[in-house]
Parts: structure tokens; sequence; C-alpha cells
């Protein structure tokens, strides 16, 4: 399925963004 893939990759791309706030 592709849209796990898709999921997987915006919560990595959230986690990244979470991680550069203070």
């Amino acid at each position: 399925l592709k849209l796990f893939k898709i999921a997987k990759g915006i919560r990595a791309l959230l986690n990244t963004v979470i991680q550069t706030l203070p």
C-alpha cells in the first residue's frame, strides 16, 4: 500500500520539524 509509505514519510517529516523547534 502506498498510503502507508506516505504516512510514514509525513510522520518522519513532522518528527524532524518538532526536533528543530525549541
